[in-house]
């Protein structure tokens, strides 16, 4: 079968323990529950949607087009870094990385030259958070880990009203708060 032929929409929790999408990527993923992401790698030429919980018992990554998650996005007990490649939007609606230990990720990663909308209001990690996609806030946001660092542009959605706050090592390549 065909790369991208075949969506996988899952109603309920649901545990990945191996790879998806590695061999022949999905159309597209969708999980109404939570998504215990065990496996590593989830591909898709299409959109990924998580509407729950998202708690990641591996380093993970996710290659996609719009991945949007509505819920937060955890390690499983244990610090985990998290890979995103996507050339469309990604959406955190939530914060991503806990405040509890374990719950933290090790480090975030976004690449592919789409765009990063953080409305959840915080993101945490013990180590580097690098964002090589446009960022637009869509809440006062906190993005707390050892280096934050940004290739592109950083804006608001409403001009003046979003603030963002780095907790360590600011790296900013290009223009900030330009466009709103």
């Amino acid at each position: 079968t065909a790369a991208g032929a075949q969506g996988l929409f899952v109603a309920g929790d649901t545990v990945f323990n191996n790879t998806v999408g590695a061999t022949t990527k999905l159309g597209a993923l969708s999980v109404s529950g939570n998504s215990y992401l065990n496996g590593g790698v989830v591909t898709t030429l299409g959109p990924q949607t998580y509407s729950g919980d998202v708690i990641l018992g591996a380093d993970t990554t996710l290659t996609g087009v719009d991945l949007t998650f509505s819920s937060t996005v955890n390690s499983d007990g244990t610090n985990r870094s998290l890979k995103i490649v996507n050339s469309g939007t990604i959406t955190f609606n939530d914060a991503v990385g806990g405040t509890i230990d374990g719950e933290e990720l090790t480090s975030i990663s976004v690449t592919g030259g789409g765009m990063t909308k953080i409305l959840g209001g915080s993101i945490t990690t013990i180590e580097a958070q690098t964002y090589t996609d446009a960022i637009v806030l869509g809440a006062d946001t906190t993005l707390s880990g050892s280096s934050i660092i940004f290739e592109k542009t950083v804006d608001a959605t409403n001009q003046g009203k979003e603030s963002l706050v780095i907790d360590g090592d600011a790296v900013f390549n290009n223009t900030v708060g330009v466009t709103t």
